[in-house]
């Protein structure tokens, strides 16, 4: 696993990237209004 800066935000990458892109899609979704 690798930090990676994302939009200024660092994340942990693991080695298997689906799993933060559907992390970060979660996230997105979350917190739009």
């Amino acid at each position: 696993m690798d930090w990676q800066e994302v939009s200024g935000n660092w994340v942990l990458v693991p080695d298997r990237p689906i799993a933060i892109i559907h992390f970060l899609g979660g996230a997105f979704v979350a917190t739009a209004p």
